[in-house]
């Protein structure tokens, strides 16, 4: 089933075992590649989103097994293109051109692609990508056991669709989120990864999942006949999502400083809890509340909310104080909620976050000295408001504000593989002993060889 922009709604989750599956999840024969997707595509052309929320018994049924003729033709694949994986790893590491499927589980998206690679030219092709996401407006937040068998349910038959859909293509690396994530929403695409590269017999990596943000521009400027700005180390990242915020400047894949971090929650977190406190409904309140407030010119001045950790030589983000006080004050006014007012409480997180970047510009002014670049990625980056805001920032500090699309700005599969590409050819190397990795600092990142 290829999703295309179809809404569907599916239900609770039903278990399988992703590493039996995986292992039988391969399917194609020619190993010609033809008719590429150019990289940088309209993103709606390439994913659909589907929310999970209640559907049949007999639905789920089918999504717990794989039919035996399925299961047949997959067996007939693995055999006729398994080779002895390292011959097979030694092929890889050496050819000009190679395929690479990925998959992400971090949180609340099940999300695959394939990416097409040219070393000669240096060039890379997204050949698709498509998306499952978990609706969680019901539950008023992401639930993780919900997440985790949001993934079980979706990864199989997703792979399995990805790769039917592309029958010609042989993959030859399988990559996936190792961390930070998660924990049982990452096993669920570790194992199905490991599995996945044991039956086609080529080499599985874990990609660090806030590297692989960092890196997004890169894929797209890999782009065959891309002539723009490129993103070369030593480049600054600010990465805005619902579980992570900060400035990071990074010199290689593994020399990565973080200058700023959060003191407590994330941006994206805070908007969304604000959000859900001026009443709010759906999935990613973060975005319900910027889509609703963007009617508004100007901020409102209702409730002169203050700028946390208000000391220049201190230059954490802190967050949590927005949802407090705004929590405080609608409970105190009963305002009722206009886009002039959620405009103020989006304004007001974002000037805080501004605030204190330019502070660390400052601060440490003499290491960034030789960056020329700075990427903002993650969900909260798809926001046309903090977009402008840090292109004006940057442009005072002679950087350039690179955004990745919006649609790329939130966790995809795109990234994963480019990241993999990346390491894989630095000489990075997972083994099929590591696990996954919930709680990795980027700083901690280092080469496995």
């Amino acid at each position: 089933m290829h999703l295309g922009n179809i809404s569907v709604r599916v239900g609770h989750a039903a278990s399988i075992s992703t590493a039996s599956t995986a292992s039988l999840l391969v399917c194609g024969g020619n190993r010609s590649l033809t008719n590429l997707a150019p990289l940088g595509g309209t993103p709606s052309s390439l994913c659909g989103v589907v929310s999970t929320n209640q559907h049949s018994a007999a639905a789920t049924a089918q999504n717990r097994s794989i039919s035996s003729s399925t299961c047949s033709d997959m067996r007939a694949y693995a055999a006729s293109s398994r080779g002895p994986l390292q011959r097979r790893l030694l092929h890889t590491s050496r050819s000009l051109t190679y395929n690479v499927l990925a998959i992400e589980t971090s949180c609340d998206d099940t999300c695959a692609a394939i990416i097409s690679r040219d070393r000669e030219k240096n060039t890379a092709a997204l050949i698709d990508h498509v998306k499952i996401t978990l609706d969680s407006s019901l539950q008023g937040g992401i639930n993780p056991a919900l997440a985790t068998a949001h993934h079980h349910q979706s990864v199989g038959p997703l792979i399995r669709d990805v790769l039917k859909k592309h029958a010609d293509t042989t993959i030859d690396l399988v990559c996936a989120t190792r961390g930070p994530g998660l924990p049982g929403c990452l096993s669920s695409g570790v194992t199905f990864a490991k599995g996945l590269s044991l039956g086609l017999g080529v080499p599985y990596l874990g990609v660090h999942h806030m590297l692989a943000h960092l890196l997004t521009p890169r894929l797209f400027e890999a782009a065959e006949g891309y002539s723009g700005h490129k993103t070369e180390f030593p480049f600054l990242s600010l990465l805005v999502s619902g579980g992570h915020t900060m400035l990071v400047l990074s010199k290689s894949l593994y020399d990565h400083t973080v200058l700023c971090n959060t003191a407590d929650v994330a941006i994206g977190d805070a908007l969304d809890k604000c959000a859900r406190t001026l009443g709010f409904q759906g999935n990613m309140l973060g975005k319900v509340m910027d889509q609703y407030c963007r009617s508004a010119d100007t901020p409102s001045s209702q409730w002169n909310i203050p700028m946390p950790v208000d000391n220049k030589n201190d230059i954490r983000y802190s967050f949590a104080a927005f949802h407090s006080y705004i929590g405080m004050k609608k409970k105190e006014t009963q305002a009722e909620t206009t886009p002039e007012l959620a405009l103020e409480v989006q304004t007001a997180i974002f000037n805080h976050l501004m605030k204190k970047t330019k502070a660390a510009f400052n601060i440490y002014k003499k290491e960034i000295a030789s960056a020329t670049t700075l990427v903002c990625s993650g969900g909260v980056a798809a926001n046309p408001r903090l977009r402008e805001a840090l292109q004006e920032l940057c442009a005072k500090y002679k950087l350039e504000a690179v955004f990745p699309d919006p649609y790329w700005c939130t966790d995809n599969a795109a990234m994963i593989g480019w990241a993999g590409i990346e390491l894989h050819e630095d000489g990075y190397r997972s083994d099929l002993e590591g696990f996954q990795i919930p709680k990795w600092p980027l700083a901690e990142f280092e080469k496995e060889i």
